[in-house]
């Protein structure tokens, strides 16, 4: 955000439009609110864990009921893409850092895939709420079959990113 204006320059006014967004569906609609918010933008002159703090503070103070942490922006797609072999979970500390800004419930990300994953994540304290993202491309079953013991039906993700490529291509 390179702005002149009264939505650029600090992150007070980087965070102006955001805010005005979440103000305005508060006050027309009574439903939980969720924010999803990049920890790191993983480009110069992007957003940091520092930056996102304040944010989520802020998300927290105009009556956001939970806040969604991820990572990186498109222009930063290759940094976090995770291919295969990168650790299961990478991103969960930035959800862990989030968390102990706001009392509000985190959910975090990361390529988690297996449910074990999901659960330390829990026991350490580094979001309230896993979340499966690929993993429920992979399979859209995963949940079920995890809550009904059933894991060796799971359809497990590779981490190949090719449901990235089927997801940008038109039908």
């Amino acid at each position: 955000n390179r702005r002149t204006d009264r939505y650029g320059g600090s992150i007070e006014n980087r965070m102006r439009f955001l805010l005005e967004i979440v103000d305005g569906i508060k006050a027309r609609v009574r439903i939980p609110l969720v924010v999803r918010i990049s920890a790191d933008e993983f480009v110069k002159g992007g957003n940091t864990l520092e930056h996102t703090t304040r944010v989520a503070r802020a998300l927290q103070a105009h009556g956001v009921q939970a806040i969604s942490v991820s990572v990186g922006v498109y222009e930063s797609f290759n940094t976090q893409s995770m291919v295969t072999g990168e650790q299961e979970g990478r991103w969960l500390s930035l959800a862990q850092a989030i968390k102990h800004e706001v009392q509000v419930p985190v959910f975090g990300v990361g390529r988690i895939k297996r449910p074990e994953v999901a659960e330390a994540a829990i026991a350490a304290g580094q979001c309230d709420l896993p979340l499966f993202g690929r993993a429920a491309v992979a399979d859209p079953e995963l949940p079920n079959k995890i809550a009904c013991g059933e894991q060796q039906r799971v359809m497990w993700c590779l981490s190949c990113n090719v449901c990235l490529g089927r997801a940008s291509r038109p039908e």
